[in-house]
């Protein structure tokens, strides 16, 4: 995967990568290393998705891809 040594960095740096993702439904992803992601959660819109990535965000050692 692209990238997946500067995650692991991060990972190891105490960092907590997520990313927001629309298919098969608007979902959370996280990154877990080994170049594989986890789902944290599904959400009913976009929109709910979109506020709780924002609530996340607000720890400073959360990144978003």
């Amino acid at each position: 995967m692209r990238g997946s040594d500067n995650y692991e960095k991060l990972k190891a740096a105490g960092f907590v990568i997520i990313r927001a993702d629309d298919q098969p439904q608007p979902r959370i992803k996280q990154w877990v290393g080994d170049g594989a992601w986890r789902t944290l959660e599904n959400y009913p819109s976009k929109a709910a998705r979109d506020r709780a990535l924002a609530v996340m965000l607000q720890n400073p050692k959360t990144v978003n891809l």
